[in-house]
């Protein structure tokens, strides 16, 4: 029975290793959707937005980093960290096409220049400042992830659904 369900998973799932930058955009363009199923702080998460610029949806663990840059409904779905159901009921989703995962294929965002991005990031500080050093908010504190035991695989690690679920 386990053999079965491998080779039903093998035929389905398809778990990419790691690769060149610049192979980025062909890979991407192969996804139908990518799983980050985070336990810690994305500081700045480069595979959600890589995701986001080749209209690619994701679905990611709701931590810091992630969901400053991931809007549910728009780019993906956020779930709980450490929350397995709720991961594989998101897959789950992904897979069968249900309605309620959507969009399917979001509009990928406009590129962001090197310049936009400097201003964007010197009007946060001189906000920041100017709220005596003080962001938006207080911090929220993300649950302590225990040290790998073994070698970190390729954040851009992404998986591919069966079928045209989310062509």
């Amino acid at each position: 029975m386990r053999g079965h369900y491998r080779r039903e998973l093998a035929a389905r799932l398809h778990f990419r290793g790691p690769f060149e930058p610049l192979e980025a955009p062909r890979i991407m363009s192969e996804l139908d959707v990518i799983v980050l199923p985070s336990r810690w702080l994305e500081n700045a998460p480069l595979t959600v937005l890589q995701a986001r610029a080749s209209g690619v949806p994701v679905i990611a663990s709701d931590v810091r980093g992630v969901r400053e840059v991931l809007e549910p409904g728009v780019h993906g779905t956020l779930v709980p960290v450490g929350d397995a159901p709720a991961l594989a009921a998101a897959m789950r989703a992904c897979v069968i096409g249900r309605p309620e995962w959507s969009p399917a294929r979001p509009r990928p965002d406009p590129v962001v220049s090197y310049e936009r991005h400097l201003a964007e990031m010197a009007q946060l500080y001189t906000a920041t400042l100017a709220n005596g050093g003080r962001g938006a908010g207080a911090a929220r504190p993300e649950e302590t992830a225990p040290l790998p035991q073994s070698p970190l695989v390729n954040p851009l690690a992404g998986v591919s659904c069966a079928g045209d679920a989310l062509a």
